[in-house]
């Protein structure tokens, strides 16, 4: 992808937005507020985990000081999710499934191996997923990549990164799961943006991720004009004045309930079949996506619904339009389960 002048005159006048005077990336405040606490992350892991202090600490089987020293270079920052132990971005320092002494290794190759990092990424995705498909995520090991080669390696905070490669025209190119490929192709974008960001002086891809956050953390404008959103308000009003009296209407209205219940209950399955180690892609598409009531919907076991956008074979449609390729469907439906289970989360705390 060519990465246009105009697109470089918009990222800034997002950044702008924020920091009005922005001329380059030694912008005081900008350097105070975002660079300088990832600066002292990438110090402090230089001197807590630097490659021959990380094999001091492994050839002493210190192992519970390593998980305590990341953690303290995890909580030097405000990038990933510490609201408790759990959190996804920390998980795998602290599951009991995780043998505490293979992890450390496979960190440490990750970060200091002598392999190159195509290699030494496919190593350490292929050792969590041997663990559990849910401690694969995007932030943990990409943090601590950023701080120890913040000159060549990119973190990916994947609601940030979503956002803008669909702003650059590349949201075809985001997976829910990290995969190697992928970040190769992070990695080599956000290069090529440095590169076009040169008169602006950048000194590594810790000021350019605190770049990105800026211009796509702010407040996107309104999909709506003013006047479509009058129009909106005043159509829904004429909708609640009629539609529910109606004898479809109370239909609806009536049958709500029991279409969310099978709805519960398809999850629940679902994360059951998951827990067991059992693919569940399929069932995922089936079953948490609403299908139009016909005779081979049915029999396929889908989800009917009251309100179905789906008339029959998902993948067929997605495919044949040239929205998602075959081997998509498993990163899809994994971001998709997940999101439900927030999803059942939120519901259940609002129940409440």
């Amino acid at each position: 992808m060519t990465i246009t002048q105009s697109q470089i005159d918009q990222l800034i006048t997002l950044v702008r937005q924020a920091y009005p005077g922005w001329q380059n990336f030694n912008h005081p405040p900008f350097v105070s507020a975002l660079i300088d606490a990832r600066q002292n992350a990438a110090g402090l892991m230089r001197t807590q985990l630097a490659r021959t202090e990380f094999e001091r600490l492994l050839r002493q089987n210190l192992y519970d000081e390593i998980i305590n020293r990341l953690a303290q270079v995890a909580h030097a920052t405000n990038l990933l999710d510490l609201t408790d132990p759990t959190s996804e971005d920390l998980h795998i320092l602290y599951a009991d499934t995780v043998n505490r002494g293979e992890f450390c290794h496979q960190l440490f190759n990750l970060l200091y191996g002598n392999a190159a990092i195509e290699v030494r990424l496919q190593h350490y995705l292929n050792f969590v997923n041997q663990q559990s498909s849910e401690l694969n995520t995007w932030a943990f090991p990409t943090y601590f990549l950023f701080l120890v080669h913040p000159d060549r390696e990119l973190f990916v905070p994947p609601t940030l990164t979503a956002r803008y490669l669909t702003w650059f025209g590349l949201g075809d190119t985001w997976r829910a799961q990290p995969t190697v490929a992928a970040y190769v192709k992070l990695v080599a974008f956000v290069q090529q943006l440095q590169r076009a960001l040169q008169s602006y002086a950048p000194h590594d891809l810790i000021d350019l991720q605190g770049l990105l956050q800026v211009a796509f953390n702010q407040p996107q404008q309104p999909l709506l004009s003013a006047e479509k959103r009058s129009e909106f308000a005043a159509l829904f009003q004429k909708f609640l004045a009629a539609y529910p009296q109606t004898a479809e209407g109370r239909f609806h209205i009536a049958n709500y309930q029991s279409n969310r219940l099978e709805a519960e209950r398809n999850y629940a399955a679902i994360v059951a079949a998951h827990q067991r180690g059992e693919d569940v892609t399929d069932r995922v598409l089936l079953q948490l996506l609403p299908y139009v009531n016909n005779s081979r919907n049915q029999a396929n076991g889908a989800w009917i619904h009251l309100a179905p956008t789906i008339n029959g074979d998902l993948r067929k449609w997605f495919e044949a339009s040239g929205w998602t390729k075959p081997a998509d469907w498993p990163d899809a439906c994994n971001f998709f389960y997940r999101n439900a289970g927030a999803a059942e989360r939120c519901a259940a705390l609002a129940a409440k």
